[in-house]
């Protein structure tokens, strides 16, 4: 009988003489009232010729993010009416997919970007974030570095006397003065 099928775009092989094909490069919706004698029909082995096919390119702007192939066997004449009204709601649907995959990209960006900010200072952030640039392994540059190891002398025996609320206190003074001063030279705390 009837069916539909929306493909969205990913890692797409395009066949430039299909009618999904031609569609899909030309960014326009293609109607057949005859696939059975369209050249541009292309069928799969074992599928039945749809008496009637149409498919319609999803779109942002002019960025193809799906096709939605409509097929039916009844013949029945798809009328100029329904194609435009299916034209109208794949623009908004594009539209809300587009909108969808930007949050999950800002969503999975913020990720990013908090789980980055544990290892490397707010300064190697900025500089990511700037040019979308990360350094690969091997690819580093040559820099002088200092690295710093603190402790504080007796901390073992002072925390097994003071109370717990109290050494948090004591460690929270000692990491607001250390850590701004660390950030300040690019530098990043590893291990509180």
């Amino acid at each position: 009988g009837n069916g539909y099928c929306m493909e969205l775009i990913a890692e797409w092989e395009i066949d430039e003489s299909s009618i999904m094909g031609i569609t899909a490069l030309s960014r326009h919706y293609y109607v057949t009232n005859c696939a059975h004698e369209d050249s541009n029909y292309k069928t799969v082995s074992d599928y039945e010729v749809p008496a009637n096919l149409a498919c319609f390119p999803i779109l942002h702007g002019h960025t193809l993010l799906g096709i939605l192939n409509l097929k039916n066997n009844l013949n029945i004449i798809y009328e100029t009416s329904a194609i435009k009204f299916i034209h109208r709601l794949l623009i908004v649907l594009g539209h809300i997919i587009y909108v969808q995959n930007q949050k999950n990209n800002l969503q999975k960006s913020e990720l990013t970007k908090k789980e980055l900010g544990i290892y490397v200072s707010h300064i190697v952030l900025e500089n990511i974030e700037l040019t979308g640039k990360v350094q690969k392994r091997g690819e580093g540059i040559r820099k002088k570095a200092v690295c710093l190891f603190c402790d504080i002398r007796s901390f073992t025996s002072i925390s097994e006397k003071l109370d717990p609320k109290l050494l948090v206190k004591l460690l929270n003074i000692y990491f607001s003065e250390l850590i701004p001063i660390v950030g300040r030279y690019e530098g990043t705390v590893d291990k509180l």
